[in-house]
This record gives structure tokens, C-alpha cells and sequence, in this order.
């Protein structure tokens, strides 16, 4: 098996917190210098949520060399990314629709569309609020 990214920070498997408040959820890494040098010229982050058989996509965050960092985020303004940390997910006033598995990818697009994922689930907490009440 060849050396590849090792997770330095990740959320806990099942990461508990409570309705309406406001969570980051935090990823970090090493990566090899084949990947570091594939990451400086085109590297993807991806959160989705679901299972296998049904992901939706929530933000991504895509480094290209010479066109900066763009960012997708389809659930904003309550669900964005970190705009000053590597891979840092944030959840605005948590409620149980938040709830559910999370996946959080790193892709090499020049590495063979290389892909490395770490999964985790969301609980949520606390009495059920209806949103504008």
C-alpha cells in the first residue's frame, strides 16, 4: 500500500450537540509530497451527508494554481465554510434536519482523481424548535 494522507483532526465519530447552537466542525492533515505537490496545483474538499446509496451535497471548497480558492456552499447562510482554516465546516443554529452521517473528501484531481474521506455522524440535541417561531 502505497504512503497517502494521514488525518491529524477530525470530528469525533458521533459528534453530539445541542438545537440552535452553533457548531465547527474541524478537519485536518498531512499529506504526502506527492499529494502536497499535486494540492498546489489542484486540490478538492467536499462535505456531503447521507449514505452511500444517497448523498447530498453541502459545500466544497477547490483550489486551482493560478485561480484561487472558490467555494460552494448550498446550504448558506446556516451551513459554511472556513474561509481562514484548511477544512472547517460550520453549522449555524443546529436544528434535527442537521442530523445524519457527514462525509468530508479530499480529492487530487492530477493524482488520478485520488480520493480520501472520513465520515462521522451528527446528533443533535435538545428540545425541536420550529425555525421562525
Amino acid at each position: 500500500m502505497r504512503d497517502c494522507l494521514t488525518w491529524t483532526k477530525y470530528p469525533d465519530p458521533v459528534t453530539r450537540v445541542w438545537n440552535g447552537s452553533t457548531v465547527a466542525l474541524k478537519w485536518d492533515y498531512n499529506m504526502t509530497t506527492e499529494e502536497q505537490n499535486a494540492a498546489n496545483i489542484a486540490i478538492h474538499r467536499v462535505w456531503d451527508r447521507g449514505n452511500e446509496s444517497h448523498l447530498e451535497f453541502v459545500a466544497s471548497k477547490v483550489f486551482i494554481s493560478g485561480l484561487s480558492v472558490a467555494y460552494a456552499e448550498d446550504f448558506a447562510p446556516q451551513i459554511t465554510i472556513s474561509r481562514s482554516e484548511k477544512a472547517t465546516l460550520i453549522i449555524n443554529e443546529v436544528d434535527k434536519e442537521d442530523e445524519g452521517v457527514y462525509k468530508f473528501t479530499v480529492r487530487f484531481l492530477t493524482l488520478g482523481d485520488r480520493r480520501i474521506s472520513r465520515n462521522f455522524s451528527l446528533e443533535v440535541r435538545g428540545e425541536i424548535t420550529v425555525k421562525g417561531w
